[in-house]
């Protein structure tokens, strides 16, 4: 979609739901896993501008297209799995294992129900220590924001998309990056829509040419593991794309000591891009987001650049 095609009512709602979910401009909000009333209401606009219904808990009509019957038939068993265990022991148990995320567990461990409950387990243990539904990173610096990652839309198969910068992210120790990464992706839950596949599109600007971006005191394997750990252990195949932006030579160094270690799937998720070759990023931006958020996101990174 380009403006051009986008009713003024589109229009407004697009523009009322980035605001929603910006933190940069003031007042600055925090980056937090629950929904404000303000998000609330900015997407529910939204999802009435572009007739859009919100994913049910248990509906396995509304999973992606790509489900197949095996898949289906497992995710009963896992169901039933959870019910006859008592596995579930509280509302936020309940309210993660919807069957969208189960699907991920069943594909991340290659559909094998008992790996996927052990899998499963680990993470609700995770989840009872950690609380990552109240998770929060509070934006209370005067002069710069805290840390940067916000959801920006929908790219064109219904996903997610979320935008995160160095430029605009002050704190970054290891647990900084782990409380952002899951408070955003226990947010993108609440926010996905029926037929969605139920992961999310990432665009992570590094600004190698930024005073701010991603330099020598972010060269930590403990950095990079921080935010792994959160996406492999803990919302397995949550993450369709990692698009990082213009990367510095020195990241590459890091790179070359992290990717032999994680999964090829894992390592296939990251696609490079460098924000000095627009036309063809516009290209693979139209094809992945849709021309209005491709040009949004354009935007958004040329800003973060320098």
């Amino acid at each position: 979609m380009t403006l051009s095609t986008l009713s003024n009512e589109q229009i407004q709602a697009t523009q009322n739901f980035r605001d929603a979910f910006s933190h940069i401009a003031p007042p600055r909000r925090s980056i937090s896993a629950c929904l404000t009333s303000e998000q609330e209401e900015a997407l529910s606009s939204y999802r009435a501008a572009f007739n859009l219904k919100p994913k049910d808990v248990w509906n396995t009509a509304q999973l992606p297209s790509n489900t197949t019957e095996d898949e289906l038939n497992l995710l009963n068993d896992f169901k039933s799995k959870l019910d006859k265990e008592g596995t579930l022991k509280n509302e936020h148990d309940i309210e993660y294992a919807t069957d969208v995320r189960l699907l991920q567990y069943l594909r991340a461990r290659d559909n094998n129900l008992e790996k996927s409950y052990a899998m499963f387990l680990n993470t609700l243990a995770w989840r009872k220590e950690e609380k990552p539904w109240l998770m929060e990173v509070v934006n209370d610096n005067i002069e710069k924001t805290n840390a940067d990652a916000r959801i920006v839309g929908f790219d064109v198969k219904g996903r997610v998309v979320v935008y995160s910068s160095f430029a605009n992210a002050g704190k970054r120790t290891p647990r900084d990056v782990q409380v952002t990464t899951a408070s955003v992706l226990e947010k993108s839950a609440r926010c996905l829509n029926a037929g969605s596949p139920g992961n999310v599109m990432w665009i992570n600007h590094f600004g190698s040419r930024h005073k701010n971006g991603f330099g020598f005191r972010d060269c930590n394997p403990a950095f990079c593991f921080s935010g792994i750990d959160i996406f492999n252990n803990h919302y397995p195949e949550c993450l369709q794309v990692m698009i990082i932006v213009d990367p510095p030579s020195i990241f590459y160094s890091l790179w070359a000591v992290i990717k032999p270690v994680l999964p090829l799937k894992t390592q296939e998720k990251a696609m490079f891009v460098n924000s000095r070759e627009v036309e063809k990023n516009r290209k693979t931006f139209d094809e992945l987001f849709g021309a209005e958020l491709s040009e949004y996101l354009l935007k958004r990174i040329t800003l973060d650049a320098s």
